[in-house]
């Protein structure tokens, strides 16, 4: 009798620990499940983001441009994208960083100087974020009036640090961690930084900066729209010399008058 009751026990505790193990690989699948959609939102929002700036994207483009050597890793979830028109080349970026990059927006400045302007920032603009939103905010800037032709800081997994390398032998200020592997990236001579091609998410994932001949802004070709063409209209003298007769149009001998 006791030996029944002791089995019974036995089959009772067990069946109460196969269904705790089941109801906590449940909840682990759900959480999962959960942390995954999240994660499918998060991406199908940069998706959306990365798809508003190629449609905003009009503005003329730089004749050629390569890309050098990108620096960081390869597992951001999306591709991103920015380039000054035409013209322009990067002043800098605007940043949020901590241990490592988190955002940074690319500013462009014209690679000439508009006649008329009253100094260098009112001329600059701001190009669409890479990144997320973690970090606290700074700025790695072209000192004047000079604009960049490289880029330089340490990155591994992700982009952990840059420093703005800038015509002229000038250097920006040096923005985020201390982690990572050191790198440095120069356009070939008498060309500029104009642009920035990687992947992000949470971070700055990886960076690849875009080159341009730097006279070749003028050179760009821009679509223009179709020109009707208008006939010229006629005008008249108010005092018009009298016509010449047949015989003189055709080179005639005038004759002898009576």
């Amino acid at each position: 009798m006791k030996a029944g009751w002791r089995g019974g026990l036995a089959v009772a505790v067990a069946a109460t620990m196969l269904g705790a193990c089941h109801g906590k690989e449940t909840d682990e699948v759900l959480a999962g499940l959960r942390a995954d959609n999240e994660r499918l939102r998060s991406e199908i929002a940069a998706l959306r983001v990365e798809n508003a700036v190629l449609v905003d994207d009009v503005g003329p483009k730089w004749a050629a441009t390569v890309s050098l050597e990108r620096a960081g890793g390869g597992n951001g979830r999306v591709m991103y994208r920015r380039e000054c028109p035409a013209g322009q080349a990067l002043k800098g970026f605007a940043t949020r960083s901590g241990s490592v990059i988190d955002a940074l927006w690319p500013v462009c400045a014209p690679v000439m100087v508009v006649p008329g302007a009253k100094g260098t920032r009112a001329l600059e603009r701001e190009l669409a974020v890479v990144g997320g939103r973690g970090g606290k905010p700074g700025e790695t800037m072209c000192p004047g009036t000079s604009v960049m032709t490289g880029l330089r800081g340490k990155a591994a997994e992700v982009v952990d640090a840059i420093e703005v390398v800038c015509d002229g032998g000038k250097r920006g200020a040096r923005v985020g961690g201390e982690g990572g592997r050191d790198y440095e990236r120069e356009c070939p001579p008498g060309w500029v930084a104009v642009g920035i091609t990687g992947r992000h998410g949470d971070y700055v994932e990886s960076l690849s900066v875009t080159c341009a001949e730097a006279g070749a802004g003028r050179r760009a070709t821009v679509e223009k729209a179709p020109v009707e063409m208008r006939r010229a209209p006629v005008v008249r003298l108010e005092h018009e010399l009298p016509a010449e007769d047949e015989g003189q149009r055709r080179g005639e001998p005038e004759g002898d008058e009576p």
